[in-house]
């Protein structure tokens, strides 16, 4: 194994070219049409020493064409309790190929990773040459080292559409009797794997990619793009040891991590009796005490050590009145368990990506918690960590996607609720006078549901009124307008609906010629998308969900 080690050392410091290499008259002509950046060179090693250990060392050259791109020119690398930087360098190099500068040890920071919404025990370290003559090279190399290996990185060359890649590569070695997992995606070339007494190599390269011309309604860039997925068959994180080769696997990891962490104070445990009794409808159960969850809690994240994964105690999250995802939902099951209804402790990804969780290739592919209650003729799925989300929805940030419902026996792969058009509506109607002047005055009536109303509803019961003012007055694509009045309704159910009244005033809305006046009929809901005409598509059209919009303008 040390013979190993020092053939990654080795391999490393073959990597280094010299600054003339960098220099620009080196560039393809093919990559610098409509990028902001080159990516010169880059190399990912990974040693993977045991289901514990792995050393990580990351060299690559970024050519900055313009302020665009100034972000990818500073150097950023988190760590924490499982991942540590050991090593550090870097050098700034000029449009001819002079180095100008080298990293000091002095000039680099150590800043905590918390954001004021969290608590964490990350920490990042950062650096920036602060250099502004366009076009400019930053070369970067950082050796880290994992004591951990519930995740490993994976390889993706070229991260922005505006990102030319002139060569990129990684490369991974394991010992012989490791099993590491991979899968491709958009990858056009093929694995090279070698194998001697030592341990097996696997290596992965692209080269000369030019830059990527975004299409309206296209996929998300995170699923086109070139990327391979590492995943261990076998870990250890915080002397917690596990294996991830199935589903199955992988959920009896995270149920160890969830047991004896149920139990509520008495005085808890009585309220919910309280809350709960004589009333024999289990949703009607779940509905009362999830607005409890609601009153009684608040969010925020939780990232220390293992802590990532695991929820704290429900017994403190009934102290604080807080937690994180994973203690809020675990808190929820306790109090369900309280009322005798059991329910079951899921994880997900969340937001757009999660849309897109591969369920054939099992990793650690999850950001997020949330709770399933099986009833005897529906299932409940609960958001423990919203406080304006009704009982049983779920919204745009979880809903129709695969998710890993655990209990005793592992990890079962399931799917979310999805939301039909039928019940994500938009119906407006509108009452208007225009004067001769070209002036419209309007009273809009608009009965948004189900996804339609997510972000403005949850705006309605969060933010002031003079927020709601300014963000209708930015809403709609008209001249000049002015929002006289307005105001919301809620009705909260297993599919939300919110009603919006608004009273308008706007300017020039008509155009006037002679004795004729033109006008557009759709007043409010227009959309900017736009599908270039007699093109030839890259990329499928794909929409986010389905929805059905209708309008009525007297």
């Amino acid at each position: 194994m040390k013979y190993i080690l020092n053939l990654l050392y080795v391999c490393g410091l073959c990597l280094a070219v010299t600054a003339q290499d960098l220099s620009i008259v080196n560039i393809p002509q093919s990559l610098i049409k409509g990028a902001d950046m080159i990516k010169r060179h880059e190399t990912r090693e990974i040693l993977i020493k045991s289901p514990k250990v792995a050393v990580i060392r990351h060299t690559y050259a970024y050519t900055i064409l313009n302020d665009r791109a100034d972000d990818y020119a500073e150097f950023t690398a988190y760590y924490d309790k499982f991942r540590s930087i050991t090593d550090i360098e870097g050098r700034l190099i000029d449009a001819s190929g002079k180095e100008l500068k080298r990293v000091k040890k002095k000039d680099i920071s150590d800043k905590s990773g918390e954001d004021g919404m969290s608590i964490s025990d990350d920490r990042y370290k950062s650096h920036s040459f602060y250099h502004k003559d366009y076009p400019y090279t930053v070369e970067y190399t950082a050796e880290y080292e994992m004591n951990g290996m519930f995740w490993l990185p994976g390889w993706v060359p070229q991260v922005s559409p505006k990102m030319a890649v002139q060569q990129s590569r990684m490369i991974v070695r394991t010992p012989a009797n490791y099993n590491l997992r991979y899968k491709e995606y958009n990858y056009q070339g093929k694995v090279n794997i070698t194998e001697n007494s030592s341990g097996k190599t696997f290596e992965w390269s692209a080269e000369i990619m030019p830059t990527v011309e975004l299409e309206e309604l296209m996929p998300g860039w995170s699923r086109e793009r070139t990327y391979v997925a590492l995943a261990p068959s076998e870990f250890e994180i915080e002397g917690v040891s596990g294996t991830m080769n199935t589903w199955k696997e992988f959920g009896s990891f995270i149920y160890r991590l969830t047991q004896n962490r149920d139990a509520v104070p008495e005085a808890v445990s009585a309220k919910v009796k309280e809350l709960v009794s004589g009333i024999d409808d289990p949703y009607k159960k779940i509905e009362i005490l999830y607005n409890y969850l609601q009153g009684n809690t608040r969010y925020i994240s939780i990232q220390l050590g293992i802590g990532g994964w695991q929820p704290i105690p429900a017994a403190k999250v009934a102290q604080s009145g807080y937690g994180d995802c994973k203690a809020l939902t675990n808190y929820m099951s306790a109090l369900l368990n309280e009322a005798g209804i059991k329910s079951k402790y899921v994880i997900i990804n969340s937001g757009d990506d999660g849309l897109y969780t591969d369920v054939d290739f099992v990793s650690n592919q999850f950001d997020h918690a949330i709770l399933c209650v099986p009833l005897k003729s529906d299932t409940v799925w609960l958001e423990c960590t919203s406080n304006t989300l009704p009982a049983g929805y779920l919204g745009d940030h979880t809903y129709n996607r695969p998710a890993l419902i655990i209990d005793e026996s592992g990890g079962t792969m399931v799917r979310t609720p999805a939301y039909s058009k039928s019940e994500n509506l938009q119906v407006r109607r509108i009452e208007a006078v225009l004067d001769e002047t070209g002036t419209l005055k309007a009273m809009a009536n608009t009965v948004y549901s189900g996804l339609q109303q997510d972000y403005l509803n949850d705006m309605v019961k969060t933010a002031p009124r003079e927020d709601l003012l300014k963000m209708l007055r930015r809403r709609f694509d008209l001249p000049t307008y002015d929002v006289v009045d307005f105001n919301y309704k809620t009705v909260n159910g297993k599919i939300p609906v919110l009603e919006e009244n608004m009273d308008l005033k706007v300017t020039a809305y008509a155009q006037i010629s002679g004795k004729r006046i033109f006008i557009v009929p759709n007043i409010l809901t227009k959309s900017g998308m736009k599908l270039i005409v007699d093109s030839t598509r890259r990329f499928d059209i794909e929409l986010d969900y389905d929805y059905f919009d209708t309008d009525t303008v007297s």
